[in-house]
């Protein structure tokens, strides 16, 4: 009976930089109390990931969290579903609706308990499988987070975006395995 021996899966780790980056605020006249800030970034997917399993994928964020110890926060993370400039960006430009244009049926609900920790870890693994499969479009996804706005203060993160621009990356796992979208 002859043996067949499977080729090694060849295994690696990427980490990409933001392409775009932007936090817009709620227009002055917003209703709504409960909008804060909202958080949009964007990762250029190399070809290459087109032919690998993705076996785990997620975005590092150094936010400043020492006042937040003991606290467990939520995140909504959205698929955007248009095409949007850093430089441009705010809660009406260029949305049709403001505050973001989001596939509000991919909602990604993430939590995250402070300890003392100085930087947030968010899992995009189901997302960054559908952008590499071609099964959503890659225009970068929104948070919104009830920390960014606590209390009903609404924090100006423009002086720090610099600083998490500089050390923001998204780290994908990936392996020669069959694609897992």
């Amino acid at each position: 009976m002859p043996m067949f021996l499977a080729a090694p899966l060849t295994a690696g780790t990427i980490d990409l930089p933001p392409s775009q980056l932007a936090v817009i605020y709620p227009a002055p006249n917003d209703p709504v109390i409960e909008h804060g800030a909202r958080l949009l970034m964007e990762f250029d997917l190399p070809d290459s990931l087109n032919s690998k399993r993705i076996i785990y994928a997620e975005v590092w964020a150094p936010f400043p969290l020492e006042n937040l110890r003991d606290t467990t926060l939520s995140f909504d993370l959205f698929s955007l579903t248009a095409s949007w400039d850093e430089n441009e960006v705010n809660w009406i430009f260029p949305w049709q609706n403001p505050g973001g244009d989001i596939d509000s049926l991919s909602t990604f609900r993430r939590y995250f308990a402070v300890a003392s920790a100085d930087s947030l870890n968010l899992d995009l693994t189901e997302l960054t499988r559908e952008w590499v499969g071609g099964g959503r479009p890659n225009n970068g996804f929104l948070v919104a987070t009830n920390f960014l706005n606590r209390r009903g203060l609404r924090f100006n993160l423009n002086p720090i975006l610099p600083q998490i621009r500089s050390r923001l990356s998204l780290r994908i796992i990936f392996d020669d395995g069959p694609p897992s979208y």
